[in-house]
């Protein structure tokens, strides 16, 4: 039969369609074999083993067969999906209908638990694939061959397939679950399989000296197991970041003549060896990139630290080898096999990888621009729609194939060549691109997430540039951002992302980072009706859905998914109030797979910080107290003191200051409570003396630890507390009687050089910060001559541009500026004014042209212009002489504008 006929539709009787499986089985072609089986389900061409007509893949042993044949001589785990649902049927077709409730209310496959046993274990073999020994492809068959042992009832400790579940749980990487499952068989004997695959499992989840140690207990292995496990290994050390160690690995395996003898051709070993090659290149540079705040399937598990200085030579050898391996590719593969074996994306995706480390230093280690990139990409999506046009059949489109695009993305959200309004546009431009030309895609979360990375504020993630993270720890937000961040510019195109973002939910192509990042980016732009949208979205949509990239069934709103919209959430006092009332109840009512853990209990009272909720804080930390053999964190308990200052119970407040300072051994409190307790004073009456203790008592802690600079300490030394302060006694000092500095020697904390940990800048941001509270406090209390005084060092040194003021500083000046124009007199408006001229002279643009400067100003401008428009006198003319002697003229008019556009 000819090609046309056999990728027609054609009306197909049974024998034709099992030979033309058979004959997709040959060719490794999954598009055709998907197209067939589409065709004779439609033309009900499938038959039980009872000979009934059925509707149900796996119901027909004889073309479940066929398929598994076809999945075991694929060797990129994106191209089994589509053959693979047909099978398990956990994901509908993309019909362009949008995905139900009811859809999700089963969990699993149940009819898994029915299959004849050695159909079974063919098809689980297919998924944990030797072939798939990569990330991020092995993590996600990994997931769905787990998923598929749970539906169809299998456990660890069952005789046959128990070490198909060990294996499985190596794939997945799971290093938690699979200690756990170990020490279950630790009381029972182990099989040589179990052992061999225990080897395997620990190799991949990056453990590779105890894989060499169950390794030697084994005996007996095939070829194919000793190659498969030597593999293994040497990819084990490239997920660690030991390149030496991962190439020694692959030279042995490849000098091994007895591996490669027989069947094993020198033509195999040319594949076996070279992709090998290529897959260690890709996780030695998986495991130094940055590890961002909700990535899952994207990164490897190892990442380590990514900083200019450490990958300078890294980047140079690993783009020198990976030249010589894509020339070594060209010259011993053919190319025409590139595509069937998943080269050409794999090379493409190592290419990614090499541009994102690259970018990380000063001179461009390897050679490939964005335009290349992107023409590449084209090219591939290209070749992926024809395949696509290929397995289509009276309407069924299978799924496509984007891993690829996904890389790209990555690499644009991840480089530091590009400012980020331009990665942005670059990420949208190729979206667009690829839902134009490539049939049935709609951008899941996988695609959406550096997207929404991207149009993050930097503050949130930059802590991941840095490296400053721990092994296998998940991303917390860093206090600096946490404590109530300046507004940051809003892309033109951040409303188009969020609503692509709730397409994906709606046809569920999503998990539990979706929701979480939407929120990050609406609330760190002030947008908190989109916020309160988003927020009763996630709460009402099903809860269960397949995982991206894979056919495992996940609950969207598991623990990362609470921490994350909590801490999101708590960005200001509207959304922590929503977070407590809407998104913690809807927590609560999910107990049983969902528990108030520590991790979720930090970004709840996060909340509970910014919503003065004091009632819940407690309860928080008395659900933490509870649980047994835990011991709750400082960082907990500062917390909770932060609550009872915001929440006005400072008696409650001072106890903790003081046992978190000089009781408990090194856990100084952060600067940010510092921050909450100058806020706090401006609410007081006594409200100059409490300011002037916390700033004396916080600028005598930096000073010890070396961290003040040297402006600040002259500045204060110089201005100092008033009189009224040093007559008064200061609750925050030792209640021993000693001084702070012999209080701080007595639990361990050592004196550094002075000025020693501060920066080489003029101000450190909450050295700004708090010079601005403290003035604010001075403006409460009427002080106008300590007012005067700071502020005019401040705006000198914004003059002079010794500070570089950014989103979160000029909103804390926006605080001093609405406690200045509280009084409504000229005095008040004057110093508003001299402080927005100063912001202005400071910014290389100046104020009106930087969208997060003019943001966190615009409601300070906004109260001016409503003063102007309530004064009957000649106020107006007054701002307009003195705006004209700071020669900024345009201000005025600017106000004025403000002021007919609320008339």
């Amino acid at each position: 039969r000819s090609e046309e006929d056999r990728t027609s539709t054609a009306v197909l009787t049974r024998k034709q369609a099992l030979a033309d499986l058979a004959e997709c089985a040959t060719t490794s072609n999954a598009a055709a074999a998907y197209r067939i089986v589409c065709t004779m389900r439609q033309q009900q061409l499938l038959q039980s083993k009872a000979g009934c007509t059925t509707h149900d893949v796996l119901s027909d042993t004889q073309v479940t067969l066929a398929l598994v044949s076809v999945l075991k001589r694929q060797y990129v785990w994106e191209d089994c999906l589509n053959c693979l649902n047909l099978v398990l049927n956990v994901r509908p077709e993309l019909l362009g209908k949008e995905y139900t409730d009811k859809r999700f209310t089963r969990v699993g496959n149940a009819s898994l638990k029915d299959v004849d046993p050695s159909l079974f274990r063919a098809l689980i073999d297919a998924v944990l694939s030797p072939h798939f020994v990569a990330l991020p492809d092995r993590r996600l068959a990994g997931l769905t061959a787990l998923q598929m042992l749970y539906d169809a009832g299998i456990s660890l400790l069952d005789a046959e397939l128990g070490p198909t579940f060990i294996r499985a749980l190596g794939f997945a990487s799971d290093k938690k679950v699979l200690d756990k499952a170990l020490a279950a068989l630790s009381r029972h004997a182990r099989s040589p399989d179990m052992q061999y695959e225990m080897s395997l499992a620990y190799a991949r989840c990056m453990q590779p000296a105890a894989a060499l140690d169950e390794l030697a207990k084994v005996t007996g292995l095939t070829k194919e197991r000793r190659i498969e496990a030597r593999l293994a290994v040497s990819l084990s050390f490239a997920d660690c970041a030991d390149m030496d160690g991962a190439y020694e690995h692959l030279e042995s395996l490849r000098d091994n003549e007895d591996l490669w003898t027989g069947e094993q051709t020198a033509y195999e070993k040319n594949v076996t060896v070279r992709m090998a090659e290529l897959r260690i290149l890709y996780a030695s540079m998986m495991s130094v990139l940055p590890r961002l705040p909700f990535t899952e399937n994207f990164h490897s598990f190892a990442s380590r630290g990514h900083s200019r200085t450490f990958t300078a030579q890294y980047v140079e050898r690993i783009s020198r080898l990976l030249t010589q391996t894509i020339a070594h590719l060209r010259k011993d593969l053919d190319r025409d096999r590139w595509s069937l074996l998943g080269i050409d994306r794999l090379v493409f995706n190592c290419e990614c990888l090499a541009f994102v480390i690259s970018s990380a230093t000063t001179q461009a280690a390897f050679d490939v621009s964005v335009s290349t990139l992107s023409m590449r990409l084209h090219s591939l999506q290209r070749g992926m729609a024809r395949r696509l046009a290929e397995s289509e059949s009276s309407g069924h489109v299978a799924e496509p194939a984007m891993s690829s695009l996904r890389h790209f993305l990555w690499a644009i959200a991840l480089t530091t060549r590009l400012p980020q309004s331009r990665r942005l546009e670059i990420i949208l431009v190729e979206l667009d691109h690829a839902m134009k030309r490539v049939p049935g895609f709609v951008p899941s979360v996988a695609e959406l997430e550096p997207a929404l990375v991207t149009a993050l504020p930097p503050n949130i993630w930059a802590m991941s540039l840095k490296g400053s993270f721990k092994a296998q720890a998940a991303f917390m937000i860093s206090d600096e951002f946490m404590n109530d961040p300046g507004l940051t510019s809003a892309h033109p195109h951040t409303a188009q992302l969020i609503d692509m973002a709730r397409v994906a939910w709606r046809k569920g192509c999503s998990d539990n980072r979706l929701f979480p990042l939407c929120i990050w980016v609406a609330a760190s732009q002030g947008n908190y009706r989109v916020v309160k949208h988003l927020l009763e979205e996630s709460c009402e949509v099903a809860q269960v859905r397949v995982l991206p990239g894979s056919l495992a069934l996940v609950n969207v709103r598991d623990r990362t998914f609470y921490e994350q919209m909590f801490g999101a959430l708590s960005l200001s006092k509207p959304s922590a109030g929503l977070a407590i009332n809407r998104l913690y109840a809807t927590m609560r009512r999910q107990h049983m797979s969902v528990k108030l853990g520590p991790r979720i209990a930090t970004t709840l009272l996060y909340c509970c910080v910014s919503d003065d909720n004091f009632p819940v804080a407690k309860e928080t930390v008395a659900i933490l107290e509870s649980l047994p053999n835990y011991d709750i964190p400082s960082k907990t308990h500062e917390l909770l003191m932060r609550v009872c200052i915001v929440s006005g119970n400072i008696d409650r407040a001072l106890p903790i200051f003081q046992h978190l300072n000089y009781v408990t051994r090194q856990t100084l409190i952060n600067e940010p409570s510092f921050v909450r307790l100058m806020a706090h004073t401006v609410k007081t009456p006594l409200s100059p003396v409490s300011a002037d203790h916390v700033f004396d008592t916080w600028v005598r802690i930096m000073d010890y630890q070396g961290r003040i600079s040297a402006a600040l300490f002259e500045a204060w030394s110089l201005l100092g507390p008033g009189r009224e302060a040093c007559s008064k006694k200061n609750r925050l000092l030792p209640a021993s009687g000693v001084s702070i500095e012999q209080a701080l020697e007595n639990v361990g904390v050592s004196r550094a050089e002075s000025r020693s940990m501060s920066d080489q800048h003029f101000l450190r941001d909450w050295e700004f910060i708090m010079v601005m509270e403290l003035v604010a406090a001075y403006v409460s209390a009427g002080l106008v001559d300590r007012v005067d005084a700071w502020e005019k060092w401040i705006v000198e040194a914004l003059y002079e541009k010794k500070i570089h003021l950014g989103a979160t500083l000029i909103a804390s000046m926006a605080r001093v500026q609405r406690q200045h124009l509280k009084h409504g007199d000229w005095e008040g408006i004057r110093a508003c004014l001299s402080l927005v001229v100063a912001i202005d002279k400071n910014s290389e643009v100046g104020l009106f042209r930087k969208d997060s400067h003019y943001m966190n100003q615009a409601p300070v401008l906004r109260a001016i212009s409503v003063i102007m428009r309530r004064d009957t006198g000649s106020l107006s003319a007054q701002i307009k002489r003195y705006l004209e002697e700071l020669d900024a003229p345009y201000v005025f008019d600017k106000i004025t504008k403000i002021a007919k556009k609320y008339t």
